[in-house]
């Protein structure tokens, strides 16, 4: 493990700690920025990464919230 790993880890841990809900807030806002944004094959890229954040983080949203409750 390196340094730059727990650093990272570190960060996006501190941010779930604040809100869980703040990833989601990241992700939204990229979105709109990335369309607002810059024009070409940039825009495109960053419109097409935040939506892979944004579904990443709602999988592990309700993974969280309502997969690991006992029947």
């Amino acid at each position: 493990m390196t340094i730059s790993m727990l650093w990272s880890e570190a960060i996006f841990v501190f941010i779930i700690k604040l809100n869980s809900l703040l990833p989601f807030l990241f992700s939204v806002l990229g979105i709109i920025f990335g369309w607002v944004g810059i024009k070409g094959e940039v825009r495109i890229g960053l419109l097409f990464i935040n939506s892979l954040a944004l579904i990443f983080y709602l999988f592990l949203f309700l993974l969280g919230t309502f997969g690991f409750k006992e029947l």
